[in-house]
């Protein structure tokens, strides 16, 4: 039996992507230099950290660490920090019970922001802005991005390196400069419900041409248990209200569309099954739905690979809109499966690369959350610790 892979995308929207080879987070962080200059005796760094999409494991965090480097010298900057749920959980209730000797304690040393790696789906970004005393070696310096796992009982251990920018921008007379610190306060709009979100993901085996869902085949008893253990958590939260659960089955783009589409939507009606024979949502909440052919996906994997004509398939994916009708997603795969006399295609259907299936099925769970009673509980909470 031919192994084929599908993607579970799970998004819960409520008051609170994707790498499979990392078990610590998954999805992407995006950070970007927006400026590295010298002025007068400080030096000026300003960062955005992007981190829609990333999901961290419950029990650990993320410390990104902004590094001014240069030969024999180094300087790490304040980090920012992105925790997995409990972590984070775990984090809020020490900082809720500190005296104010500890809390002045901690702001000496505090990483630059501490934010929930777990509440995903919207778009979450970091403005970040630092100043630091300029030194001489700093006029060859570059700056790094280190990213230190921790949060696991283990130590931290660095896993990546990442060169943001290649020199500061120097000024030519630098001068004693002073700076006057403001301050800003912006009072956040009352919230009576509150709509978050979280992302997870899974991995099933499914047998070839088959719509079926198998607890018990390859690595389905694993990567379900990540799917239920999320709804159960989400389940089990008295301040939470489930108004809609949407399916939508995404197929990757080898194949007749009309049969993609007729597996995917089994794919996500056998996923729906599976999840209503384990709570008891009613059934009028499911919609399931056929989202398309996963042609990024398909792109994502063509880049990574040395296939035939690798080039020429990129520049042909890249040549259609994003969005487009029927007629034009039928033209765009007969004309994929006759490029270069059809070896490129005839590469994709034979190789046994996970990633050139990539068919996944995107579940939401509309939510809602009583922000006022989370506060009465927590604060309860606070007071029954303090006590």
């Amino acid at each position: 039996m031919k192994r084929q892979y599908m993607l579970f995308v799970i998004v819960l929207l409520f008051c609170t992507n994707t790498s499979a080879q990392q078990k610590e987070y998954s999805g992407k962080i995006h950070v970007t230099a927006l400026s590295l200059q010298q002025e007068g005796d400080s030096v000026y760094v300003k960062l955005s950290f992007d981190i829609s999409g990333v999901n961290v494991d419950s029990r650990r965090s993320i410390s990104l660490i902004p590094t001014l480097v240069a030969a024999g010298d180094r300087l790490d900057l304040p980090e920012v920090v992105v925790k997995g749920r409990e972590n984070y959980n775990v984090y809020r209730r020490e900082t809720a019970l500190m005296s104010n000797r500890e809390k002045t304690a901690y702001a000496a040393e505090a990483p630059y922001a501490v934010v929930p790696g777990f509440k995903s789906g919207n778009a979450k970004t970091i403005a970040y802005s630092v100043a630091v005393k300029y030194n001489p070696w700093m006029a060859d310096a570059k700056l790094d991005m280190y990213e230190d796992l921790c949060g696991c009982g283990n130590p931290a251990r660095r896993i990546g390196i990442t060169m943001l920018a290649n020199r500061i921008t120097l000024e030519k007379i630098i001068e004693p400069y002073e700076i006057t610190p403001s301050m800003a306060y912006v009072q956040p709009v009352v919230e009576p419900v509150k709509r978050r979100e979280i992302i997870s993901e899974a991995f099933l085996d499914f047998v070839v041409n088959k719509t079926d869902i198998r607890p018990d085949y390859m690595n389905n008893p694993q990567e379900l248990k990540k799917v239920t253990d999320l709804v159960a958590e989400i389940k089990d939260d008295p301040d939470v209200t489930v108004r809609a659960i949407n399916v939508i089955g995404y197929a990757s783009p080898e194949g007749l569309l009309s049969n993609n589409q007729r597996l995917s939507e089994g794919r996500a009606k056998a996923l729906t099954g599976y999840l209503a024979s384990r709570f008891d949502y009613p059934r009028s909440l499911y919609q399931v739905a056929f989202g398309g052919e996963n042609w990024d996906g398909l792109k994502e994997c063509v880049e990574a690979s040395q296939m035939p004509y690798r080039k020429e398939v990129l520049e042909f994916i890249g040549s259609f809109p994003a969005e487009c009708g029927y007629a034009d997603q039928v033209r765009r795969k007969k004309t994929l499966m006759n490029l270069k006399g059809g070896e490129p295609y005839r590469y994709i259907i034979r190789s046994s690369a996970p990633c050139f299936a990539k068919r996944f099925v995107r579940l939401t769970l509309t939510s809602e959350i009583s922000a006022s009673n989370r506060l009465k509980r927590y604060s309860k909470a606070v007071r029954k610790t303090l006590a």
